[in-house]
């Protein structure tokens, strides 16, 4: 997978596919997205990456959700794939919840699958 620069940050990042972009957020787990690239790969602009602290995306650990949804947002912009069908899988759900509230620009519509939406102990209304 290339690497594609996220501030001082590499991403590593897989594209196929033309098209919507549909950007796919992974969970806790790695990039482990199966088929499910090839597959919308006919019809979409397909990206998945491996967030940064996980897979070949090097990084110490982030505990910031709202520091993943900034890496996809300059993600995003840097490939020019914008606005984007958001993807997001588990924690990658919250992940593109708010990359959706902080950078609505960049959202077409937003996919969301098992996200724990409650896994903060006190959320606020943002």
């Amino acid at each position: 997978m290339p690497h594609v620069n996220v501030g001082a940050f590499s991403l590593s990042v897989d594209e196929e596919g033309s098209g919507i972009p549909v950007l796919l957020i992974h969970g806790t787990a790695a990039n482990l997205w199966g088929d499910v690239p090839r597959l919308l790969a006919p019809r979409f602009r397909v990206i998945s990456y491996d967030r940064r602290g996980f897979g070949a995306s090097p990084s110490p650990p982030l505990k910031s959700l709202t520091s993943h949804a900034n890496d996809a947002a300059t993600l995003l912009v840097t490939l020019a794939a914008s606005p984007a069908i958001i993807v997001g899988w588990s924690i990658g759900g919250v992940v593109a919840l708010e990359l959706a509230i902080s950078h609505p620009e960049l959202v077409r519509g937003l996919v969301l699958l098992e996200p724990p939406l409650y896994a903060k102990r006190r959320p606020t209304l943002r």
